[in-house]
């Protein structure tokens, strides 16, 4: 294996550790609309598995892709609670908005049975 090829199997490794899920399979006990005077949603939960599994984690606006995906994640944990459905809660890029705590700079959220 030469340089290169060693230097772009190292940027993949790193890019696929980069990016991960925070919890799947976690039920939302809680939804609360705003986060220490932030533009933050956050989301406390119950069970699941992933290092925010059974905690509450953050949305922060400026992590979306947009407005209109903000909004539509605060939209998808609020149906989630009511249906007492399971959620996957993903960190696009480990970002941390509080604490040096990936748990708070979550960024998609998908709903399933």
């Amino acid at each position: 294996m030469n340089i290169k090829q060693l230097v772009l199997l190292l940027m993949c490794i790193s890019f696929a550790s980069y990016a991960d899920d925070l919890v799947k399979g976690a039920k939302i006990i809680n939804v609360g609309s705003a986060h220490s005077n932030q533009k933050a949603f956050y989301v406390t939960l119950i069970g699941g598995t992933g290092p925010c599994a059974n905690r509450k984690i953050i949305f922060p606006e400026e992590y979306s892709q947009s407005s209109v995906a903000y909004e539509l994640a605060q939209e998808l944990a609020v149906t989630a609670f009511l249906h007492n459905k399971h959620v996957k809660i993903h960190n696009e890029s480990n970002r941390k908005f509080m604490d040096d705590d990936i748990c708070t700079g979550a960024s998609l959220i998908e709903i399933s049975h």
